[in-house]
């Protein structure tokens, strides 16, 4: 059987295996700040410093437990805190720490792959997973940045998949827990107020499944840690303040923000096209993958959210109209990276020698071009494409369905 398996397979499982190598070169020698800031938080958990459900998105960092975990096996206590909190990057455990704590990535990335294969039919396998394995997006963010969004990509699919089995109830539960992973998913909540259940007793049912865990870890923080939570997430600066910073100027004060305008238009839309009917999963992927281009191309994100997107992008891959431009979107993404100089480029070789996290490759760039203004065009195309791709894809309709 497994003879058989492996004869009717060879290409599928050589790429699994090139990308699983890939990995491994990788994991090791690249990791931003963020990375040891957030394995930082759990060690000090871990050591009873800080309380795990006072962090933000404490499913995020519960994930990390894990890769913590494996890495302290191996590991002495000493050289391991001194690692992940003070960045001792000298120490001589350093690459095989941020490659242990990196191994979980790898799991739920694979796990995610496992749930699409099972998703697709067989004569899909092949293209899916070398672009889920290759695509820069995963390899940059998993691997590079080091930001364990590999698990809400699992989460994601998990979501998928429960949809398309027609399990709203279990999906939902999972979206509540995705919301505990990523805050940012709290912006779907309005959009799949209309698209789960057919009645209003329904969709409240729903609703209540999706927000409870999310309220009850913020009730905790609010009223037994007395830590508000939500205090400064919308002032200038901070993640949340993000959907306003895009505008356009009406005068006297008043300005239309871009991302809320599409975002209504969008809801507006899907309100008034089909109040009596059951949404499948083909429409749950075609209005959240609008929801997240319009963040996209109409607003300010960093570089780990556009993750989020690729799972999504699976979907549309098999089409052969839109193979090229899942590819050309997420090697557009590439070129963003500079926007924040060395922090998000040379600044990841960061464990090898401290010299990548001092040298301005912008700064440099800067000699031979207007860097910003090259970069801005470049910004410009990126939401260009990712928008000419949301225009086929309603166009169509159906793309999202993968038979």
């Amino acid at each position: 059987m497994l003879k058989r398996f492996i004869k009717s397979n060879r290409q599928l499982l050589f790429w699994l295996s090139l990308g699983l190598l890939l990995r491994f070169l990788l994991m090791p020698f690249l990791a931003h700040d963020d990375f040891f800031l957030i394995y930082g938080r759990v060690a000090k958990a871990l050591t009873g410093e800080a309380n795990f459900f006072s962090f933000s998105q404490p499913l995020f960092h519960f994930f990390h437990f894990l890769g913590y975990g494996l890495a302290r096996i191996f590991t002495p206590t000493k050289d391991l805190l001194g690692i992940f909190v003070n960045q001792n990057l000298a120490n001589i455990h350093s690459f095989k720490v941020i490659f242990l704590a990196k191994i979980p990535f790898v799991i739920f990335e694979y796990l995610s792959l496992w749930l699409f294969l099972k998703l697709f039919k067989k004569k899909d396998w092949l293209k899916i997973t070398v672009f889920w394995l290759f695509n820069p997006v995963n390899l940059y963010v998993f691997y590079g940045f080091g930001r364990f969004e590999a698990a809400v990509a699992f989460l994601l699919v998990l979501f998928f998949w429960l949809l398309k089995r027609q399990k709203d109830y279990w999906a939902s539960l999972v979206f509540g827990l995705l919301i505990l992973t990523r805050t940012f998913f709290l912006i779907f909540i309005p959009l799949y107020f209309l698209l789960f259940g057919k009645t209003l007793k329904e969709k409240i049912k729903y609703f209540v499944l999706q927000v409870a865990p999310f309220a009850l870890w913020y009730c905790y923080n609010q009223f037994w840690l007395k830590k508000p939570q939500l205090t400064g997430v919308f002032q200038e600066g901070s993640h949340g303040s993000y959907f306003f910073e895009s505008q356009i100027s009406l005068g006297q004060g008043q300005v239309i923000y871009l991302f809320f305008l599409a975002y209504a238009l969008l809801w507006l839309f899907v309100w008034f096209k089909g109040r009596e009917r059951r949404f499948v999963l083909n429409d749950f992927l075609l209005y959240s993958f609008a929801v997240l281009v319009f963040y996209y191309s109409l607003g300010f994100f960093h570089p780990q959210y556009f993750a989020w997107i690729i799972p999504f992008l699976v979907f549309l891959l098999i089409r052969p109209n839109y193979t090229k431009l899942a590819w050309l979107l997420t090697f557009l993404f590439l070129p963003l990276l500079f926007f924040w100089d060395n922090f998000t480029t040379l600044g990841l070789l960061r464990p090898l020698a401290e010299f990548f996290n001092d040298f301005s490759l912008l700064g440099w760039l800067g000699k031979f071009f207007p860097t910003m203004k090259v970069l801005n065009a470049i910004r410009s195309i990126f939401s260009a494409v990712g928008l000419y791709l949301l225009y086929l894809v309603f166009k169509e309709k159906d793309v999202f369905k993968n038979n």
